[in-house]
């Protein structure tokens, strides 16, 4: 039998979907760009790199990119309530026609604006609830369509994407914590191969080390997460733990702790495992509708606006941040540090003056290679000092910096010693991680610290905060309960301070 030739094949389409059914004229170049699963249809062209974020509870902003040549061009909104059940269809926000290629974007106000003279018959005044998640699409049509209804599949292109609403009063984060209890279930959870990675969000991640026993059975420890892309509460999207490991825990309960104050807790009667890939994931309604999130309000300072919920670190606070920072890169799956790398001792802090802070870590099992040649594992010591600058040759805002790093490899001269200080990946650790991650903790920029005028940073001395004698911590927070002190080793904000070199 002969094969069928485009024009035989073309008689057979039309014979069996007549042009009406078709929905557009017929371009014989090539039947093979036309034809698509499911159906056919004109083309037409998806946006792409689609994103939506709410800063405040106000509204959403839209950004997303056209590739041109569409006719038509619709924002549509998709609604959820608490529990993350959908609230109606598809409602269209607007629309463009004949957009052209490049960069667009929207802001969706969460309040229906009108005038005062103006009714809207059945509309609601509020559009955006604060505390749910919002689904936005843009939905493309080709030439000689204005509705995707009644379609078939190939017609129109559609981009997705999810934004998530911040409380009605906009609180910013600057600590994170996963209090995990594992329970009596747990087999072999403290071998040193474990690897345990938690995520709040699809940009932020941490994998989970501290300097105690780790995943012991019956253990509840407490784990600072990174606050990396965590600018707001919006950004708290999940919970998800994850190992590649098969040696894995069994998760009995899991509690986040946000700048001091329980926001959620759920409890497993029967544990949640995770090992082999698997993960223990709490999706964000069920965070939004917990009971300790609905009631979650921070400790304020003084009269800030917005609200500023985050104003330091007491030396447990910060010596725990630090070894959290670290302790992810030494835990990662893929750290060159080598799979036994971990936390030894607990971090010591040393205050030196206002603007100085000596910081002595421990740090066991690291695999050291160099130039094929297989140096084994070593403990190392690493130190620092964490310098407060302002104003300066190093930052134009505040900010801290690392400086005076030594690797502490344990031995006093040799070939080892210089390959770990030079070569070891703990320096950009050391360098550049401690230093965006505690800038990200008091985030107004990402880049710098900014305390709210006319305070300052610094790391005060117990011995003056009764005195008038700067620098002056400001008030007292508490965390988890408890009144947190401003002891040596804290790192807060001060009275009026200017650092010094």
């Amino acid at each position: 039998m002969n094969k069928p030739t485009k024009t035989t094949k073309w008689a057979l389409l039309m014979a069996i979907f007549p042009a009406a059914m078709l929905g557009c004229a017929l371009d014989t170049a090539d039947e093979s760009e036309a034809l698509t699963i499911g159906g056919w249809g004109p083309a037409s062209y998806p946006a792409t790199l689609m994103s939506a974020y709410a800063s405040t509870a106000d509204g959403v902003s839209v950004s997303w990119t056209e590739h041109g040549g569409n006719a038509i061009s619709i924002l549509e909104r998709q609604t959820y309530d608490l529990a993350g059940n959908v609230l109606g269809n598809w409602q269209e926000v607007t629309r463009w026609t004949n957009a052209a290629a490049g960069t667009k974007s929207y802001f969706d106000p969460a309040q229906l604006v009108v005038s005062a003279k103006t009714v809207i018959v059945g509309a609601s005044p509020i559009r955006l609830s604060p505390d749910t998640q919002v689904g936005y699409r843009i939905v493309e049509l080709p030439p000689g369509f204005t509705s995707c209804v009644g379609t078939i599949v190939g017609t129109c292109a559609y981009t997705t994407t999810m934004a998530y609403m911040p409380k009605a009063t906009k609180y910013s984060v600057g600590r994170v914590q996963l209090v995990l209890k594992t329970t009596q279930a747990t087999a072999n959870a403290n071998s040193a191969s474990l690897h345990v990675r938690a995520k709040v969000n699809p940009y932020n991640e941490t994998w989970l080390d501290s300097t105690r026993d780790n995943y012991h059975p019956g253990s509840y420890l407490p784990y600072d997460l990174s606050t990396s892309e965590v600018a707001g509460l919006q950004d708290v999207q999940y919970i998800d733990l994850w190992t590649p490991d098969a040696d894995g825990i069994c998760v009995g309960e899991v509690t986040l702790v946000i700048d001091g104050k329980a926001a959620f807790d759920q409890q497993y009667p029967s544990c949640v495992w995770v090992m082999n890939g698997s993960s223990l994931h709490v999706a964000f309604p069920t965070i939004r509708s917990n009971t300790l999130w609905k009631a979650y309000a921070p400790d304020t300072f003084l009269n800030q606006s917005p609200p500023l919920t985050f104003i330091g670190f007491d030396s447990l606070g910060l010596a725990a941040k630090l070894d959290s920072i670290a302790g992810s890169k030494l835990r990662d799956d893929n750290s060159p540090a080598g799979p036994a790398a971990h936390l030894g001792a607990t971090t010591t802090l040393t205050r030196k003056d206002a603007s100085h802070m000596h910081v002595q870590q421990h740090f066991n099992s690291l695999h050291v290679v160099y130039n094929q040649l297989d140096l084994g594992l070593i403990n190392a010591n690493p130190s620092y000092d964490l310098v407060i600058h302002h104003a300066d040759a190093i930052c134009a805002g505040w900010c801290l910096n690392v400086e005076n790093f030594d690797g502490g490899a344990g031995y006093s001269s040799g070939v080892t010693e210089w390959l770990f200080d030079a070569l070891s990946p703990l320096v950009d650790v050391i360098e550049h991680e401690v230093n965006d991650s505690l800038a990200d903790s008091f985030k107004t920029d990402p880049m710098w610290l900014t305390p709210p005028a006319p305070f300052s940073f610094c790391f005060p001395d117990p011995n003056t905060l009764v005195t008038p004698t700067n620098p002056a911590a400001g008030r007292s927070f508490t965390d988890q309960g408890r009144t947190v002190v401003w002891d040596s080793g804290s790192l807060t904000i001060c009275g009026g301070y200017t650092p010094q070199d």
